[in-house]
């Protein structure tokens, strides 16, 4: 079979993430396509990862980098449904054991690559803290059904070992990086084009903030100065993209001399395209984390690196152009004149957002004190999977439901002490360990690989950050996230 190239692979998986974006949608009223198209789905994916496990790893990526809470594509009835996420995981972890099962039984001799994994110790350290975390969910009677949820999300951290291992030789990186950057491209024109459906208020805008609500895609609200946020679980891969983008930028820039080419002007527009998703999501959490992997990259740039003033200059005013170009990109999409858009542009968005509390942030403010308490009570052993705390919340569909603003969950917004709460200490040390050891194989690589190194460090830092106020490290998203740059390092 002839291998694709780097070109047709792009367009391949362009291709099929709109046509399932496609059937999604459709499926939405017709639920049987979804079904059939999932199930072919799975039976493509059993076939090619038999005959090359990377390619089974490949659709997990990419599934997750535009699937977001994983039910795009899903199995069974509209009430009682299996996401695409969790069947296709089944299917690839399962068929990756088994062939490294028959590789042991016949060699006598574990696989090399396994000794290549460099992050064994925390990682080790990390599931006997999840696994304590479920006894001890169980031994305090948290509720069944939520420690078994949890602990089916927490179960997609196992895939960092395969993910890290399988990507060893240089042709699979580059599937990766194909494949990943057509389904992170995707998501970004699939924001500016909900942005602009309802920005513009066209008449299909109803059938899709139902289908996004219904299939978990995201969440689409009117704000009160009348911008319609557009979030995306799976935008947290643009801050990703964008890091990457943008030293690709400043690569070419250096050994081009600073003169424009059609790379420059490529990395330009994504790192443009990406920042803009980034601003469109309105998440103040990820601003925060893009904020701070910027404010280090910056201070090793000037603190190992050290440009020359010319160099320095000259990249600030690259920098500044991508900003330009952000503009563009927003105001083209918010300001089309067909149909007349509902939503005038205006510089008063970023900073109507920054300092305006809704009721999701006085919610996350009301939770912190309770969950503070809770940390006190029992700050080395945590609570265990499942733990649920009650609080007051300001959320409006809260307040109509129960009456009297008390909310009972189990999802907490401050994602470090969520982790602390159910973890434990020994989670918290086992996490912190493993980023520490990703990030300090990023600097160790600076002087012979800079930009790989920049960009990793900033993409970690960004989560790191971000996770502070939004929970993505206990999150398949989170651990894809991770894996990404642990497979590109």
């Amino acid at each position: 079979m002839k291998k694709l190239s780097n070109k047709n692979l792009f367009w391949l998986t362009l291709s099929l993430i709109i046509l399932c974006e496609i059937i999604s949608l459709i499926g939405f009223f017709k639920p049987i396509i979804v079904n059939i198209v999932a199930l072919l789905i799975i039976l493509v994916t059993i076939f090619i990862t038999i005959k090359r496990p990377v390619n089974g790893f490949l659709i997990i990526l990419a599934e997750l980098l535009v699937g977001s809470q994983g039910y795009l594509l899903w199995l069974g009835s509209a009430h009682s449904r299996i996401s695409l996420r969790i069947a296709l995981w089944i299917i690839v972890m399962g068929i990756w054991l088994i062939k490294e099962a028959i590789k042991f039984i016949k060699t006598k001799k574990i696989n090399e690559e396994f000794f290549n994994f460099s992050y064994y110790f925390p990682f080790l350290l990390l599931l006997i803290s999840l696994a304590t975390a479920i006894v001890i969910g169980f031994i305090d009677h948290n509720n069944l059904s939520l420690i078994l949820t949890e602990a089916k999300r927490w179960l997609f951290i196992i895939t960092l070992i395969p993910l890290v291992i399988i990507f060893k030789d240089e042709k699979s990186r580059q599937d990766l990086t194909m494949v990943g950057s057509a389904a992170v491209i995707w998501l970004s024109f699939k924001t500016l084009i909900l942005l602009y459906i309802f920005s513009h208020g066209l008449i299909i805008a109803g059938a899709i903030y139902s289908w996004t609500r219904f299939d978990l895609l995201g969440e689409i609200t009117t704000l009160a100065n009348g911008f319609s946020r557009v979030f995306l679980q799976s935008q947290v891969y643009a801050i990703l993209a964008f890091f990457f983008s943008l030293v690709l930028l400043f690569k070419e820039l250096i050994n081009k001399t600073f003169k424009i080419s059609k790379k420059v002007i490529g990395y330009s527009f994504a790192s443009a395209l990406f920042l803009a998703v980034i601003i469109i999501s309105l998440s103040r959490s990820f601003w925060f984390g893009l904020g701070l992997g910027l404010l280090f990259i910056l201070a090793i740039i000037l603190r190992w690196l050290r440009p020359t003033i010319k160099q320095f200059f000259i990249s600030l005013l690259y920098l500044l152009g991508v900003g330009v170009l952000t503009i563009i990109i927003l105001f083209i999409t918010l300001e089309f004149p067909l149909p007349k858009p509902l939503f005038s542009f205006s510089a008063n968005l970023l900073s109507d957002r920054a300092t305006t509390n809704d009721a999701a942030a006085d919610s996350r403010w009301s939770l912190l004190p309770v969950m503070d308490q809770a940390m006190i009570s029992n700050p080395i052993f945590g609570y265990g999977l499942g733990k649920t705390l009650t609080y007051h919340s300001s959320d409006p569909r809260v307040i109509k439901t129960s009456g009297n603003g008390l909310y009972t969950t189990d999802a907490f917004e401050w994602g470090w002490l969520d982790l602390w709460l159910k973890l434990g200490v020994l989670g918290i040390i086992a996490y912190l360990w493993l980023l520490l050891a990703i990030f300090k194989k990023a600097v160790l690589k600076i002087k012979t690989n800079p930009y790989q190194s920049l960009a990793v460090i900033g993409s970690i830092l960004a989560l790191v950050g971000l996770n502070v106020f939004t929970p993505y490290l206990n999150h398949p998203l989170g651990f894809g996230y991770l894996a990404i740059i642990m497979a590109i390092l």
